[in-house]
Parts: structure tokens; sequence; C-alpha cells
């Protein structure tokens, strides 16, 4: 069967998406569309979008580039962007950081989020450019497995984490691009 575009509803920029090009979507556990874009995280309410950017005071995003959402929980998304992973409390429209901790250029590639799940014990696994990292429930890093350093910026192509797959409760496929 063929459906014709009279039956669909089209949003764009001039509806009040921050950007036309979407990157993923993702429905809360109150019925709110979140719509991720390289320039923005949206909520629609099904009759109008509230955006949010890097540096929105409601909604502090580390970056405004984003990657994935992911359901986690009742009342929690999984935000995956360039400059790491956080989990959005939907209710409260309140934030947690896990970031890999840092200091020279190559940050850039360190955060750049691909996957996360959560585990059993309630940390969570991530992706990301150069390596697999698990942080406890917390925020702290208790597992590091770089891939890259910031010698290899220009003699490698960065690009090591991707998939993380659930094989049953206690076991995951971890994806990398090597």
């Amino acid at each position: 069967a063929q459906y014709e575009e009279k039956n669909f509803v089209r949003y764009t920029v001039r509806e009040g998406l921050s950007e036309n090009y979407i990157t993923c979507l993702q429905q809360d556990d109150r019925g709110y569309m979140w719509i991720g874009t390289d320039i923005g995280l949206n909520r629609f309410d099904g009759y109008r979008f509230k955006t949010f950017f890097q540096g929105t005071p409601t909604l502090p995003l580390l970056s405004s580039s984003i990657r994935n959402i992911k359901l986690l929980d009742k009342q929690q998304l999984g935000i995956l962007n360039r400059g790491g992973f956080q989990i959005l409390n939907t209710k409260y429209l309140s934030v947690k950081n896990y970031v890999i901790p840092d200091t020279t250029a190559f940050s850039t590639y360190r955060n750049l989020a691909w996957d996360a799940v959560q585990l059993p014990d309630k940390s969570y696994a991530l992706t990301t450019a150069s390596g697999f990292y698990v942080f406890d429930d917390a925020g702290k890093l208790t597992f590091r497995r770089d891939a890259y350093q910031l010698k290899d910026i220009g003699q490698k192509r960065i690009r090591y984490g991707r998939d993380i797959l659930p094989l049953n409760d206690n076991q995951y496929l971890v994806f990398i691009n090597n």
C-alpha cells in the first residue's frame, strides 16, 4: 500500500524545529517526542516545539550536536552528543553528565559519544569515537579503554566505538570499527 503525502503533517523550522535535518527521535513515558538535530534538542508536545541548545540555562546540554537519544528508564532519556553522555530526567528537565576526563585537545574525540546502555548494576557503558568506558550511577569513571591518543590525530582514522547490543542480562556485544 502507498500513502499519500496529504495524509502526513510536515514539521520544519517554520513550525519551531531547531533544524530540518533530524539525527534521532525518541518518545518519553509522558508522550513527548524528543528530536535531536546537529544544532539542538527539541521537545514536541503535539502542538509546539521547545528547543534546547548548548548553554540553555533550563537544560544545560554538553553540546547542541545530538547524535542519539535513548529511552533508558521511566522519566530518563540518554542524550548522546559531541560533548559526552547525559541522562535527562524528563519530568524535571534536569541532566546528569557523564564525561571522560581529558584536558587535552583530544577531549573532542574522547567525548564524542556514540552509544550507551544501562547495565544491571545501574552503571552505564559508553562507546565514543576513541574508546569504551563504564561509569557508575554517580558518574564516576570505573573502566577506561582508550583506543586512541592525541598523537593519533592525522595518523589514523579515529572512529572506534559504535553500537552496544545486549545479548542477555550480563553479556553485551560491543561493535567497534577496528
